[in-house]
């Protein structure tokens, strides 16, 4: 039946989130969902006997192979995810199937700049009003990607991300996409580039 609705969607752009939360401790639920109209539907999920919510890769690669079978051919996927899911073999999972991603990254992942420079992210972050965009760095091991820092309107806290994309503003507007829709549109940051 889902693969059946999601059909029509064939050749299209799909969003998905990737997130997990604690229910009932020690549960964890962990899911998948589909962001469409400021909605989401759910994909895949499993509950695991877990005190936390940041879970490993193996824990919820299931997830992402079967959400991966249920596509319809030939979409256009971006995966948002939150700090939990800051893992290497999650970025090259999502690389080799050629998906496009955004995830919020913790403040102590060191970020190496394209000039060699090595940072915490707690570093990076930028004064309020501000963003910082910085094109090809590394993380993770040497996992070549964008990173962007911003205080987001809407947002209790600096958000820092790792993309996929070069970055620009709209992609805090693309994450905020993840908590249902809460930032709908770049704020009126003063953008820097580095």
């Amino acid at each position: 039946m889902l693969r059946a609705a999601l059909a029509a969607w064939e050749g299209e752009t799909v969003l998905l989130t990737l997130d997990s939360s604690l229910v009932w401790e020690p549960f964890c639920l962990i899911e998948i969902c589909w962001v469409w109209g400021g909605r989401s539907l759910t994909l895949a999920q499993d509950v695991l006997s877990h005190s936390s919510a940041t879970v490993g890769f193996v824990q919820y690669q299931p997830l992402l192979e079967s959400t991966r079978r249920n596509l319809p051919p030939n979409v256009q996927v971006t995966l948002l995810a939150d700090r939990g899911f800051e893992h290497e073999a999650l970025i090259q999972w999502l690389r080799a199937q050629e998906w496009e991603w955004v995830i919020r990254v913790k403040s102590n992942l060191s970020i190496t700049l394209a000039n060699g420079s090595v940072y915490p992210v707690e570093q990076l972050i930028t004064p309020p009003g501000q963003a910082h965009l910085f094109e090809t760095v590394q993380v993770l091991g040497g996992i070549p990607c964008h990173f962007a820092t911003a205080h987001v309107a809407h947002a209790k806290d600096t958000w820092a991300v790792l993309a996929s994309q070069p970055p620009s503003l709209q992609i805090f507007a693309l994450y905020g996409q993840r908590l249902g829709g809460i930032v709908r549109e770049a704020s009126p940051l003063g953008e820097t580039a580095l």
